[in-house]
């Protein structure tokens, strides 16, 4: 099923584990990891940048586009859409 989401949406799902320099379409809309470490986005805009220092258990939210290999350390990253 496919959904236009906004980011006031609640997420409606879930991808585990994210997969690294795909596309996501529709976009993440938030992720967490079970690793720490930093997490290299392009948002839907795309503009990139990275989340430095993403810790486990806490919700990193944006309209993500795509996880990036390069400049990402952090493990286990689970998104919801």
């Amino acid at each position: 099923m496919r959904h236009a989401s906004t980011w006031a949406d609640p997420p409606f799902g879930i991808v585990d584990p994210v997969v690294l320099d795909r596309t996501y379409d529709p976009p993440l809309r938030g992720f967490i990891v079970t690793g720490e470490g930093n997490v290299h986005v392009v948002m839907v805009d795309d503009s990139t940048g990275t989340f430095p220092l993403c810790s486990p258990g806490t919700v990193y939210g944006g309209m993500i586009s795509k996880i990036t290999a390069s400049g990402t350390t952090a493990t286990g990253i689970k998104g919801f859409i």
